[in-house]
C-alpha cells in the first residue's frame, strides 16, 4: 500500500471517530435536556430505589427509616414537614412520624427505639397519588431485624459457706435484660440433689444462678447448666433459636494435709509458719495446736498459712502438735494428728533506738539507749542540722546534710555482745553538743562498715515545751519548761510557712502566752507549716502536720458557739409527711448566749428534692424571737428530702431538712466488720456481714453482694515517720472486685473471704 493511501485510511478512522464521540454528546445533552423536562406522564409502578437500614442492626440503638424511590413523589414547597400520613407500615407496629427529606426521598422517626430480639417487616406503601400523578407500587417486604437474645458470658464459682459448706455460683450474662422467673422455666441441669434459684429478682442482663448449700467432698465432676430454646428477653419477641449448654468441672477436693512447718528469726520476734494444702479459719486452727514445751503464743491465720508468733528461746527444740479434726474452708479435714519438731536459730542481728522520743531536757542527762543483738562493733554519727533550715529538713525525705547543716561526730564502738542477748549501750549525746550548739540533731546508728543498714533519730535538747490552739482567725501559743513545767515568758515565737517564708512573730508574755489575731487574713497564700521558740541559744519546734491532736476519742460533735449574729432553732411535729399533709415548722430566733433578739425581719426559702424553689416565706422575730409555718404538701408533690433554710440578707444562718414520702420500705441496718485491722500481702480477708431490720428482725434469706476496692496508700510507720518509702518506679492501679452474689442465713449473717 502507497504511502498516501494510508493517510487517507488513518483520517478517515478518525473522523470516524469524532462522529461517534458528537453522537454520543449529543445522546447524553438530549438526555440531560429531557431529564430537565417536566414528567409528561403519571408513573403507576413507582419503586424503591434503596431502603436503609439493612436487615441486621449490630446493636439495639434508636435508628430512622430512609427510603429512596425511582421518581419524584413530593413537590419542594412541601419538604421537611412532619406528618402522620407515612407509605409504610411496620408490623409489629412502631409509631412515629415522617417527613420528606427531598422529592424522591422519605424519612421515618419512630418514637422509640427498635425492640430488642424482633424481627419487623416493613411495606412501603400508599393509596394516594403523589407528584405526576405518581403512585407507589413495591411488591418487596423490607426486614429490619434487632440482634437475637443469646448468651454472651457464663462462669461459675465456688462460695465457702462456713463451716465447711459450699455453694455454686453460676453467673449468666445475656445481650439483654431476662426475667428471672423466665429463666426458670427454661433451666435444666444435671445436679440430681441441688436446686437453684436466681438470685435477682428483677429483670437484668447479668443473672445469678445460687444453688443450696453442700458439702464439696460429696458433689464434684463433670457438670452443666442449660437454657432450652425458647427463653425471650424482656420486650422480645424472637426467641432462643437454639438451647444454650454451659459445661464445667468441679473438682475433688483433696485431703487437708500439713505440708510444712518453717521457723524465722528467734527470742520475742520469733515465727513459726505452718503452710496448710487448704485455707482454714482461724476458729478451725486456734483451740488445735499445742507446743512442748509450753510457750506462751499467739496464733494469725492468712489463708492456707496459720502464723504462731511467741518467745521461743534460740537454739531450742520444740515439738509442734496439731491435733486432727481441723476443717478446710471446703469441708475437708485434717484426718489424723500431725507432729513436728523445729530447731529455733539464733536471733537475727539488730539494732534499734530503745525509744521514740524527740526530746532531751536540756538541763538533764542526755543519754540515748541503744539497743543491740548479736552485734560486736557498732558505728554511731551525729549530724546537726542548722536553724535557718528546719523548714527544709523537716519538709523533705531524704535531704543531703550537706546542704541543711554538718555532721559532727562519728566513731567506731566495740560493745561486750554475747549470742542471742539483748544489749542496752548508752550514748552520752551531751557531750558531743555541748551548750553551745542550737539546732535539731540527727543520730544515726549502724553495724560498723554497714552504713545501708542505718537507723535514725532526730533528737532536741530544748527546755522550751510547745503547745498551740488554732481557731477560726487566732492562734494561741504557749510555751512551759520541759523541766518543771513553768510558764517561760520572753520567748520568742515565728510561724514560718512550708516556703520557709515568717507569716507572724511574737513573743510570750509571763504566762508563756502569745496570741495571735487575724491569723486567717495573714495567713493568707501560705501553707502553715512550723511554729518556732527560741530563748538564747534554745530552740524547740512544733510541726504542724505531725502534732495535731486526734479529737476521735473525744466528743467534739455539734456547733460551734455562737460569737456574733444570730442563729435559728428549727423543729417540726415530725420528720416525715405524705403528700397532702400540713407540715408545722417552728423557728426560734437566738442571739449570743442564747439572748432574746430585738424586732427583724428575715425570710425562710423552701426547696424540694430536686433544689427547685418550693416556697418563700417572710418571718419576723417580734414574738419573743419565735415564728410558726403551716406549710401546705400538695397531693402531687415530689417525694424526697426537703430543705428549709433560714436567710438573714443573702447568709443562710441555719437549715432543717424534712422527709415526703408516700411509702417508707422496710429499712435495714447493715453491720461490717473484717477478722483483722491489719493485712498483708497474700491476706485472706474475712468479711463478716450481718443485716437486720430496723424493727428488730433479721433479715433472714436477702440477697447479699459487694464489691472491694484496694487502693494505694502511704506506708509511714511510727517509728520512721521522717522516711519515705514512696517510689516513683512503682505505680499501683487501683483494683474493684466485685464479690459473689449469696444470701444471709437465718440469722442475717453471712461471710465473705477475699485473697
Amino acid at each position: 500500500m502507497s504511502e498516501q493511501s494510508g493517510i487517507s485510511v488513518y483520517l478517515k478512522r478518525w473522523i470516524f471517530a469524532a462522529i461517534l464521540l458528537l453522537a454520543a454528546i449529543g445522546a447524553m445533552a438530549g438526555v440531560i435536556l429531557f431529564a430537565d423536562q417536566p414528567q409528561r406522564e403519571p408513573d403507576l409502578n413507582v419503586k424503591v430505589k434503596s431502603f436503609w437500614p439493612e436487615e441486621y442492626l449490630s446493636i439495639n440503638e434508636p435508628a430512622n427509616i430512609m427510603i429512596k424511590f425511582n421518581r419524584d413523589l413530593m413537590p419542594s414547597d412541601s419538604l421537611d414537614k412532619l406528618t402522620a400520613d407515612c407509605p409504610i407500615e411496620i408490623v409489629p407496629p412502631l409509631s412515629g412520624l415522617g417527613k420528606w427529606i427531598a422529592p424522591d426521598k422519605f424519612a421515618y422517626y419512630p418514637d422509640s427505639q427498635f425492640r430488642p430480639s424482633t424481627e419487623y417487616k416493613v411495606k412501603v406503601r400508599s393509596d394516594r397519588s403523589y407528584l405526576y400523578g405518581n403512585r407507589i407500587n413495591e411488591p418487596r417486604t423490607f426486614l429490619i431485624r434487632t440482634p437475637t437474645i443469646t448468651v454472651t458470658r457464663a462462669w461459675h464459682e465456688m462460695a465457702n459457706v462456713p463451716p465447711g459448706d459450699s455453694r455454686l455460683l453460676v453467673h449468666l450474662q445475656f445481650n439483654y435484660p431476662v426475667d428471672p422467673a423466665q429463666l426458670m422455666e427454661y433451666l435444666a441441669t444435671n445436679f440430681e440433689k441441688i436446686k437453684f434459684e436466681v438470685n435477682e429478682k428483677t429483670p437484668s442482663d447479668n443473672l445469678t444462678l445460687i444453688s443450696e448449700q453442700f458439702s464439696a467432698r460429696d458433689i464434684y465432676g463433670d457438670f452443666y447448666v442449660k437454657i432450652n430454646k425458647g427463653l425471650n428477653c424482656v420486650g422480645g419477641i424472637v426467641p432462643l433459636q437454639g438451647d444454650y449448654v454451659y459445661p464445667f468441672e468441679i473438682i475433688k477436693p483433696m485431703p487437708l494435709v500439713v505440708q510444712s512447718v518453717q521457723p524465722h528469726n528467734a527470742g520475742e520476734d520469733c515465727r513459726i509458719d505452718i503452710y496448710l494444702s487448704q485455707s482454714t479459719s482461724l476458729e478451725e486452727v486456734k483451740d488445735k495446736i499445742t507446743i512442748d514445751p509450753p510457750v506462751k503464743f499467739t496464733i494469725n491465720q492468712r489463708y492456707s498459712l496459720i502464723q504462731i508468733f511467741g518467745n521461743f528461746k534460740p537454739r531450742e527444740t520444740y515439738t509442734i502438735n496439731i491435733a486432727k479434726g481441723i476443717r478446710s474452708l471446703k469441708g475437708q479435714p485434717l484426718e489424723r494428728d500431725f507432729s513436728t519438731k523445729v530447731l529455733i536459730g539464733d536471733i537475727i542481728p539488730n539494732v534499734k533506738f530503745k525509744d521514740e522520743g524527740l526530746y532531751l531536757s536540756r538541763n538533764g542527762n542526755r543519754l540515748i539507749a541503744i539497743q543491740s543483738v548479736n552485734y560486736d562493733e557498732i558505728t554511731i554519727e551525729v549530724e546537726q542540722v542548722f536553724t535557718n533550715n528546719i523548714v527544709y529538713y523537716l519538709g523533705s525525705n531524704y535531704p543531703e546534710i550537706g546542704s541543711v547543716g554538718r555532721k559532727i561526730f562519728a566513731k567506731d564502738f566495740k560493745l561486750p555482745n554475747k549470742l542471742n542477748e539483748p544489749l542496752v549501750s548508752t550514748f552520752d549525746i551531751g557531750k558531743i553538743v555541748g551548750d553551745s550548739l542550737e539546732g535539731i540533731y540527727n543520730v544515726l546508728v549502724y553495724p560498723k562498715e554497714k552504713r545501708w543498714y542505718n537507723i535514725d533519730k532526730r533528737i532536741l535538747i530544748t527546755d522550751l515545751g510547745i503547745a498551740a490552739r488554732m481557731s477560726d482567725n487566732y492562734l494561741m501559743v504557749w510555751v512551759n519548761s520541759l523541766e518543771n513545767t513553768s510558764a517561760l515568758g520572753g520567748v520568742d515565737i515565728n510561724l514560718i510557712s512550708r516556703n520557709n517564708q515568717t507569716i507572724v512573730t511574737g513573743k510570750t508574755d509571763a504566762r508563756g502566752v502569745v496570741v495571735f489575731d487575724n491569723i486567717a487574713e495573714k495567713m493568707a497564700g501560705f501553707e502553715p507549716f512550723v511554729i518556732t521558740a527560741t530563748k538564747g541559744n534554745d530552740l524547740s519546734f512544733l510541726q504542724f502536720n505531725n502534732s495535731i491532736i486526734n479529737t476521735s476519742d473525744f466528743d467534739v460533735s455539734g456547733r460551734p458557739y455562737l460569737t456574733k449574729g444570730y442563729e435559728p432553732f428549727i423543729y417540726s411535729d415530725r420528720g416525715v409527711y405524705r403528700p397532702g399533709d400540713i407540715a408545722h415548722l417552728v423557728v426560734a430566733m437566738r442571739g449570743v448566749n442564747a439572748s432574746m433578739p430585738p424586732e427583724f425581719p428575715y425570710v425562710a426559702e423552701l426547696t424540694d428534692p430536686q433544689g427547685h424553689d418550693f416556697g418563700l416565706y417572710k418571718l419576723n422575730t417580734k414574738d419573743r424571737g419565735l415564728s410558726s409555718l403551716d406549710i401546705e404538701i400538695p397531693a402531687f408533690a415530689k417525694t424526697g428530702k426537703y430543705q428549709f433554710a433560714v436567710k438573714i440578707g443573702e447568709q443562710v444562718i441555719g437549715q432543717y431538712g424534712f422527709q415526703v414520702e408516700d411509702f417508707m420500705p422496710d429499712r435495714i441496718k447493715t453491720t461490717l466488720t473484717t477478722d483483722k485491722d491489719v493485712y498483708y500481702g497474700g491476706d485472706q480477708i474475712q468479711i463478716s456481714v450481718n443485716g437486720v431490720y430496723l424493727f428488730g428482725p433479721a433479715c433472714a434469706g436477702n440477697a447479699v453482694s459487694g464489691h472491694i476496692t484496694i487502693e494505694s496508700d502511704v506506708f509511714r510507720p511510727k517509728k520512721w515517720d521522717d522516711y519515705s518509702f514512696d517510689s516513683n518506679l512503682r505505680a499501683f492501679t487501683p483494683m474493684q472486685i466485685d464479690l459473689a452474689s449469696d444470701k444471709l442465713d437465718n440469722a442475717g449473717n453471712h461471710i465473705y473471704t477475699y485473697q
